[in-house]
């Protein structure tokens, strides 16, 4: 209890003291923008010095394979310069390794210029690191819960985190508003699908970030929310004019700008109503990048490419030309993830594009300036060798911010016949069906009484047709079936269940909340917006009249639920 009482003390002087989140009105970090106009002698002077080639390696952020230094990530360096690396989960083992590989990355002795170490930690069901670190709950669990001051803490406490392991960049947050409820890559990665509050709430998410000197990265420029298709696998269309995007996509980027966001990543998206003549990616238009994003926009700091090996720009317009594009239209770094192939033929081609005219010595020497300057702002340039006898850190009030986070998220959306919270006095003989095993033991430990039965996450033609056939078999005895959904495929077991009307169903949405049009006519519907161990901890709480329901809804389930709908339980356990 008295540990308690401390974690709790702790966010208390943390949310009250440091979290109030910044207001939308040019701040002090502000003056970065503006300030790169201003010439940096530091950086004047390291630019004077490099070759072409240690210029075009700046402009790279590549990934290697291994949890330790690799001959692909030692060829990265030593060949082709690169300014910055991204880390994966097939690099990472737990935060002891990634310290040791990053420091082993900072002091390669072909490593002229301090790097990029960036990682996507978004938090949810995004991270890269998951082992003895903090997971904190995703975007749209944020964004239930409407609070500035939890997403400045949930950027704070992963910053604090991923700079003890020697990582300075983080590609988080979306800030894509994600109104497509068929969205196939977005989705709960979105605080929501008000632009407001994805600006509000994005915001305070990258001060956290950046006041703990690491880079954050808003992505994915202009706006990935409305899409239908995944662009790592084609290259998703949208029919927006430029003011549509200015009304939406774009308002949280524009908040985000005024602060003093650090760099942006750009979407794979084609908008032939901005790009009339030849619509173009925006990670390779002009009118995009430099017409939007740097002169109306008035955004001066990094711009960062997504992954150039994917399908949407390797499979329409090959990944060397695309690179030569992406610069001259406004990038400053290419993301090449995969390959080393790819990362040389890059690498050959921009340094061929500068010396046959096609882009510019300004040109490079514009994007190099912007990066150094990047790397002076967060501490990167100057810092001294990390030291491999250094630990890295937890936060000592991540755990209880995630809680705290998880908590406030969950939702309540249906709850007909009063079925939630379970009611132990009542001895309903409850089933409860999932793909996640820790969601049926969280909820056994709670509930004793209950029956579980686990069933396949992605299955196949014949095991669905055996978790449907054991469902119909336990679910004949049952008062009451807890279906808890992690994604798509438990729709048609949800279905099955509807269809025999034997038991009144209640979905516990550790996924999508948009899942409910599947399969509207079950009785209960409540949404954690993620599956980690908090989220499921909160999720059961809710179910098990531990804790209310507090989250509101932070997008809408026409014709069903209005954004920021809220059922309140009727009852709780005392």
């Amino acid at each position: 209890m008295a540990t308690w009482r401390l974690i709790t003390n702790l966010i208390f002087l943390v949310t009250t003291a440091a979290a109030r989140p910044p207001e939308r009105t040019p701040s002090l970090e502000h003056s970065h923008q503006t300030a790169e106009m201003q010439p940096d002698l530091q950086v004047e002077q390291l630019l004077s010095q490099m070759t072409l080639e240690a210029k075009i390696g700046q402009l790279l952020l590549v990934g290697f394979s291994g949890t330790q230094l690799s001959k692909e990530a030692d060829y990265a360096l030593a060949s082709l310069h690169v300014g910055g690396m991204i880390l994966f989960s097939r690099n990472v083992i737990d935060p002891q390794q990634v310290h040791r590989l990053t420091t082993s990355l900072q002091r390669h002795p072909a490593r002229k210029i301090p790097l990029f170490i960036a990682i996507d930690q978004e938090g949810g069901n995004v991270v890269r690191i998951l082992k003895d670190a903090t997971v904190l709950p995703g975007n749209m669990a944020l964004g239930a819960t409407r609070s500035p001051r939890l997403s400045y803490l949930a950027g704070r406490v992963t910053a604090y985190e991923l700079h003890s392991m020697g990582i300075n960049m983080n590609l988080a947050p979306v800030l894509d508003v994600n109104v497509n409820p068929i969205n196939p890559v977005i989705d709960i990665r979105s605080f929501g699908e008000d632009p407001e509050l994805v600006g509000e709430l994005g915001v305070a998410y990258i001060a956290g970030i950046q006041e703990a000197n690491v880079c954050a990265t808003a992505k994915h420029f202009p706006g990935h929310g409305d899409t239908s298709r995944d662009s790592h696998f084609g290259l998703p269309t949208l029919q927006h004019t430029e003011d549509e995007l200015f009304d939406v996509e774009l308002r949280p980027f524009r908040y985000a700008i005024e602060q003093g966001l650090d760099s942006i990543m750009t979407a794979h998206i084609t908008f032939p109503l901005i790009d009339r003549a030849q619509p173009m990616p925006a990670t390779l238009s002009e009118r995009i990048l430099t017409g939007m994003l740097r002169n109306k926009l008035h955004y001066n700091g990094v711009i960062i490419t997504d992954d150039m090996e994917m399908r949407a720009i390797d499979g329409y317009f090959g990944i060397e030309n695309a690179a030569v594009r992406a610069i001259r239209s406004g990038a400053d770094m290419i993301m090449i993830i995969w390959r080393q192939q790819n990362k040389r033929r890059v690498f050959d081609r921009l340094v061929r594009a500068v010396r046959q005219g096609e882009l510019s010595q300004e040109r490079i020497d514009q994007s190099v300036r912007r990066i150094l300057r990047l790397k002076k702002r967060r501490g990167i340039l100057d810092a001294p060798l990390p030291d491999l006898a250094e630990s890295p850190e937890r936060h000592p009030v991540g755990p209880a911010v995630s809680r705290l986070i998880a908590n406030r998220s969950v939702t309540l959306l249906k709850n007909d016949l009063n079925l939630l919270p379970l009611d132990p006095s009542r001895r309903r003989r409850v089933l409860a069906i999932s793909p996640s095993s820790s969601f049926l033991l969280t909820l056994r430990e709670a509930y004793p009484a209950i029956q579980t039965l686990s069933v396949v996450l992605t299955p196949s033609h014949a095991e669905l047709l055996r978790d449907i056939a054991q469902t119909k078999k336990l679910s004949h005895d049952s008062d009451l079936v807890i279906v808890g959904v992690v994604n798509r495929h438990q729709i048609h077991l949800i279905r099955q269940l509807v269809a025999l009307h034997q038991a009144p169903i209640v979905v516990a949405s550790m996924g999508s909340p948009y899942l409910y049009e599947q399969f509207t006519a079950v009785q209960g519907y409540v949404c954690s917006y993620g599956y980690r161990a908090y989220s499921i901890q909160a999720l059961v709480d809710v179910i098990t009249g531990k804790t209310p329901a507090r989250g509101l809804l932070p997008v809408s389930l026409p014709p069903f639920f209005p954004y920021g709908y809220q059922l309140m339980l009727t009852r709780q356990r005392g």
